[in-house]
């Protein structure tokens, strides 16, 4: 018989709280979304996205584009903006449901109506190029963030007053990310970069500690007090437990992220030039490098659950209902060989011969155990045997077709 030894690259079983489903079919993953023709003929940067409910969408732009899905992400349409001239970079969600939209210049304009309609709000003390602008969703809804050409402000009053924050990268702020009022990071400064953690809401500083790498960070997400995410040059994906201490997972060679998006501090999805895409269900144990078309940048993800999603680039927009995962994805590299090994979004399931073999006897013994017994001729009986033949022969327990019947 003919052993073999078979791989086979498998999703792992989901469970009832990872409700990533693995979709088996080529159309699944990233899909393409409709937009509006003047920005996918201009190649507008689509600089961020946001869900609003679970079938309403809005994003922002480069020359003052706004645009709204109300199928989920699946097609899109303009949005008049009150400033016709100015690049929208950011756009975030408070806790009330308000949207707010901020870019060059310190413009910052605020929908109440779900994306709507947009008014101009006078932000006092606010200004420069606003980047990040961010509420987190906690019980302290009245806290807010932002980071500027112009350094790091924050805001008690739900984004109507802001005051600068004094840091070590001044107005040479690259990336910053809040947890709480007290706890955040900031990332900045002069080539090769700095990240530097806070634990009182920016009165004092400490370093963090990178191992040598370079930060150069275009994202960094909170996932709690202590811990965060932050992307740096070359798809480096640097992690931190404690705030201070950083380790760092080279995702592919040579590549710049650009956007990082964390679902339920597990489910996490990085974009980078190229429209390489990652993704990880289990905490960055194990990457999974998602196939979306050939587009050169991806700038923004937003994600309802941790199915449902869009992600933007120069004039695109994608959307997916499983994650991203399609039957063309591959296991990415999580620093001990192939994903499976520690991850468990994929697994190496072996199929052995001898897994067959054990699967054939349980069949055989079966199929005797249903198959009639067979009356043995007087020559292959034993003596017992005989005994027990004769007598039976003379209770009459054989019928003239010689079968072995129960006596009636």
């Amino acid at each position: 018989m003919l052993l073999a030894v078979i791989f086979v690259l498998s999703p792992a079983p989901a469970t009832a709280d990872a409700a990533v489903p693995f979709c088996n079919s080529s159309s699944c993953g990233w899909t393409f979304a409709q937009v509006p023709t003047n920005v996918s003929s201009a190649q507008t940067v689509l600089s961020s996205v946001t869900y609003v409910s679970a079938k309403v969408l809005v994003a922002v732009g480069y020359q003052a584009t706004i645009l709204r899905s109300t199928d989920g992400g699946r097609s899109w349409g303009s949005v008049p903006d009150p400033v016709a001239s100015t690049s929208l970079l950011t756009l975030a969600r408070d806790p009330s449901g308000t949207l707010w939209a901020a870019g060059n210049s310190g413009v910052v304009l605020r929908s109440l109506d779900q994306g709507l309609s947009w008014s101009i709000l006078q932000v006092a003390g606010l200004s420069g190029n606003i980047t990040t602008l961010a509420f987190p969703d906690l019980a302290d809804s009245w806290f807010a963030y932002a980071g500027t050409s112009q350094g790091l402000f924050t805001s008690r009053d739900r984004g109507n007053t802001w005051s600068g924050v004094a840091s070590p990268v001044g107005d040479q702020l690259r990336s910053v990310a809040f947890f709480d009022p007290d706890h955040g990071w900031i990332e900045g400064g002069p080539s090769p970069g700095q990240v530097y953690y806070t634990s009182d809401g920016g009165a004092t500083w400490e370093a963090g500690v990178t191992g040598g790498q370079g930060t150069v960070s275009s994202a960094i997400a909170a996932l709690g007090p202590t811990s965060a995410w932050m992307l740096g040059v070359k798809d480096m994906l640097f992690e931190s437990s404690d705030g201070t201490n950083w380790s760092g997972t080279q995702l592919t060679s040579g590549q710049r992220s650009h956007a990082l998006f964390v679902e339920q501090g597990r489910y996490g999805w990085v974009g980078a030039e190229d429209a390489n895409l990652f993704y990880t269900s289990d905490a960055g144990s194990c990457w999974v490098e998602e196939g979306v078309p050939q587009i050169p940048e991806i700038y923004s993800f937003s994600f309802y659950n941790t199915t449902w999603g869009v992600a933007s680039g120069d004039g695109v927009m994608w959307y997916t209902t499983d994650a991203g995962l399609s039957s063309a994805d591959v296991p990415g590299v999580d620093g001990q060989g192939l994903c499976g090994a520690t991850g468990t979004n994929w697994a190496l399931v072996s199929v052995i011969a001898l897994s067959a073999v054990a699967g054939l006897l349980a069949a055989s013994a079966f199929f005797v155990l249903l198959s009639p017994r067979r009356r043995k001729p007087d020559g292959e009986r034993t003596e017992p045997e005989h005994r027990e033949h004769r007598a039976m022969k003379g209770r009459g327990r054989y019928r003239s077709r010689k079968r072995f019947v129960n006596a009636r």
